[in-house]
């Protein structure tokens, strides 16, 4: 059965039956008599507000806060202050945006985020290149760099945190987050419940992290302040006490471009505050527990991030933040060697909470995708046991382990940002656009229309910020790609290409992997 057909006009939504938080059976589904000889099967409502807040929590403090500070502070030439202002900016837009999330999320009770609001709203073709951009491109690329980061974490853990020089450390890294993100895969294809457990166990384990930081920040400025007060007293620059070896690492000067820079960097530290809608059909209530969640996570992690960062400037100086590629090791170093253990170990719990989650929601995407018809219908099945989108899960894992073989992991992933908040502030646009044209639509949760607008210029803003500040080729790919992708849609709406309808091939998997087709939260009539 295929519903590309029926999504291409807007519909409505009977809120009663998607947004009921008693649902939690697996068992099979009554549908319609077009489709009651068909066995369907529900993904369970597993997602509490917790452990909602957990995932988002979890998903969103990833490796970032322990790189990115380095990138922020090049960018403010050195200025502490600034740089931990930049952090509250990065908090505040991340909120912007999540509440308008929020809305969509409520309105549309279906999983896929973006991809689902997008579609909703300018119909098929748009959505279809945002799902193929994110499937193929965006989110295994960013999955292969936490293999990466994993398995380098992992090595520091037994060379020292990095004291010893590691023996073929790119094939090392490999062998050794691959493994780790293969059992991570199979707990969420066979225990769901499990991977929500692991994510709520990161997310604590990521808390206590950083609270532990900002404790070991505010001992060490009882016991001696001097690095605080010269990393926060008013004046010149702290970039002027870098040393001569150290002063190429930051820029020239403290400009709008600069300030611009440095927010789009401190962003990546933010990413994954839409995660809890990737998988509404599996989340409580959503039209009441989606708003909660939010307000919730995303101040909690701006707040842990500032207060991470002003504990980071009462140990070490901008000189050795700029010369650091984890700030957290060498705030552990500095500190105690011990402590730095420790750090390490909480770097890795941190990646083995964002492969998880990416696992938890964003293989998602291509299981919502396939009952659009936007790719292969076999990816919008469920195991029949366990209750989960294990052909979705397996094609994520697979593209993230085949982009391990590209040289430069940095070319797709800032070309797939830039694109991202593109496609962002499209959904934005699409709230405001079906205020117009559904008001009929259920709206449980609702924003200011100015909070909509500020935060379609926002997106704006970031889309231009790397065009006009820091200008580079690679984001061409993005355009070559949205245009392969327009063309794919093209060749699909034609019937030249088909991503529907049960084949050979389907029926076999479909037996190997013990999967069927799902149903859909929102029952259309036709």
């Amino acid at each position: 059965m295929t519903l590309r057909n029926n999504r291409t006009k807007y519909e409505k939504i009977p809120l009663k039956d998607s947004s009921s938080g008693d649902d939690d059976s697996g068992t099979h589904s009554s549908e319609s008599p077009t489709i009651k000889k068909k066995s369907l099967i529900k993904l369970k409502r597993e997602i509490g507000i917790f452990s909602g807040v957990c995932l988002v929590v979890s998903t969103m403090i990833g490796s970032g806060i322990f790189v990115v500070p380095t990138g922020v502070l090049k960018y403010c030439d050195g200025d502490v202050k600034l740089s931990i202002l930049i952090w509250g900016i990065g908090g505040m837009i991340a909120m912007l945006a999540a509440l308008c999330v929020c809305e969509l999320g409520a309105s549309i009770p279906e999983s896929g985020s973006w991809m689902t609001f997008i579609h909703y709203s300018f119909g098929p073709l748009l959505s279809f290149i945002f799902t193929w951009m994110t499937v193929v491109v965006s989110a295994p690329e960013g999955l292969a760099a936490q293999f990466i980061a994993l398995g380098e974490y992992m090595t520091r853990l037994y060379f020292e945190a990095g004291k010893c020089e590691v023996p073929n450390a790119t094939l090392l890294k490999k062998l050794l987050g691959v493994p780790v993100a293969l059992v991570i895969m199979v707990l969420n294809m066979t225990k769901v419940k499990w991977a929500v457990r692991l994510q709520i166990f990161c997310a604590f384990g990521k808390v206590v992290a950083l609270v532990g930081i900002s404790t070991v920040g505010f001992i060490q400025l009882l016991k001696d302040s001097t690095v605080a007060r010269n990393n926060f007293m008013p004046g010149p620059s702290n970039a002027s006490s870098l040393t001569e070896r150290d002063s190429h690492l930051v820029s020239t000067g403290v400009g709008i471009s600069a300030i611009s820079l440095a927010i789009y960097q401190g962003l990546w530290a933010y990413d994954g505050f839409e995660v809890v809608t990737i998988v509404t059909e599996e989340v409580k209530n959503p039209s009441r527990s989606l708003p909660i969640i939010t307000i919730i996570a995303v101040p909690l992690v701006t707040l842990l991030y500032m207060i991470v960062n002003v504990a980071y400037f009462s140990v070490l100086t901008p000189s050795e933040m700029l010369s650091s590629h984890a700030v957290a090791v060498t705030f552990g170093q500095r500190v105690h060697p011990f402590l730095a253990y420790l750090m390490t170990l909480s770097v890795c719990m941190s990646l083995i909470g964002s492969i998880n989650g990416h696992f938890l929601a964003t293989a998602r995407v291509p299981f919502v995708a396939g009952r659009l018809g936007h790719m292969p219908e076999f990816l919008s099945m469920a195991h029949v046991r366990y209750y989960s989108p294990v052909p979705a899960i397996l094609i994520s894992m697979g593209l993230g382990a085949l982009m391990l073989l590209q040289s430069n992991f940095d070319v797709l992933v800032t070309a797939s940002l830039f694109t991202m908040w593109g496609f962002r502030g499209l959904s934005f646009i699409g709230l405001l656009y079906l205020r117009v044209k559904r008001k009929d639509l259920h709206r449980p949760y609702k924003v200011y229309t100015a909070t909509a607008v500020m935060a379609i210029l926002v997106s704006a803003y970031l889309i231009a910020v790397p065009l006009v500040f820091q200008p580079e080729p690679l984001y061409i790919l993005s355009v070559v790609l949205i245009a392969v992708f327009a063309v794919m849609y093209k060749f699909v709406e034609k019937g030249k290409l088909r991503m529907s309808g049960i084949g050979p091939v389907s029926i076999f998997l479909q037996k190997v992997l013990l999967v069927a087709p799902t149903s859909r939260v929102a029952h259309h009539t036709t």
